[in-house]
């Protein structure tokens, strides 16, 4: 259950991000008859870009409405990967040396922190910084800019990311934990046998598994909290909770 409420999440974000960036492709692909020559080597590269985003975003949309998530995830992270980094390809193949086109590659690592897995985010992040290093280095004209200031704003904007990737997957363990889990003793509450013990049952006796529950029960201790306090009483189940 917790995985469908998760998977419903990414989901609804997914259904409203690749159709705006349908939207957008379409923009930037009469901004590109706009602003470049008939026969240009930039025409025809946009236009080779913006049709292999196209057909990504859509393949990706396709996934999405399958019920194919991690599938469209990943396409839609590879999508940026490749919009960003091919920009700046035909970029300098045109004689374009700027920094303004580097920024995008935030944007991956954006995208990454809010759909997949906070290994790929940093793998992504680190990857990126160390292309971005060596581009620099590369390129005279980026070399005689403000490098160390930009390499800085993509480090911050990755670790940036990364945090939040980290702390948003702590938060969603800690609510699932909480759910399942009485607050006081610490000991698996009513949800935790309505939902997570059927299915762990279920998957261990598929497998040929034997399993046993146990119930304990007080007595009389709703006189004794009654009696004495629900004071004493939260606590009595705190001690009964660490024993067991």
């Amino acid at each position: 259950m917790y995985n469908k409420k998760i998977e419903g999440i990414r989901r609804v974000l997914l259904l409203w991000l690749q159709p705006i960036i349908l939207l957008l492709l379409g923009i930037v692909f009469l901004f590109t008859i706009e602003t470049t020559l008939p026969g240009s080597f930039e025409r025809r590269a946009y236009f080779t870009l913006i049709g292999i985003l196209f057909i990504i975003t859509s393949t990706a949309f396709v996934a999405t409405l399958k019920n194919h998530y991690k599938i469209s995830s990943v396409m839609t992270v590879f999508l940026s990967f490749v919009g960003s980094w091919g920009a700046i390809y035909i970029d300098s193949q045109h004689g374009i040396t700027e920094f303004f086109p580097l920024v995008y590659v935030t944007i991956n690592v954006l995208l990454s922190s809010v759909l997949l897995s906070l290994p790929f985010t940093m793998t992504i992040a680190v990857s990126q910084l160390i292309s971005l290093v060596f581009l620099i280095f590369r390129n005279p004209v980026l070399l005689a800019q403000n490098w160390p200031s930009f390499t800085s704003y993509v480090f911050i904007a990755s670790v940036i990311c990364i945090a939040a990737n980290y702390i948003s997957s702590n938060q969603l363990k800690l609510f699932r934990e909480s759910s399942i889990r009485d607050h006081l003793t610490g000991l698996p509450n009513r949800r935790y046998f309505d939902v997570t013990l059927e299915e762990k049952f279920n998957r261990g006796l598929s497998k040929g598994h034997t399993y046993g529950v146990m119930l304990i029960d007080i007595d009389k201790f709703k006189r004794y909290n009654d009696l004495y306090d629900h004071a004493t009483g939260d606590t009595v189940l705190q001690r009964v909770g660490s024993f067991l």
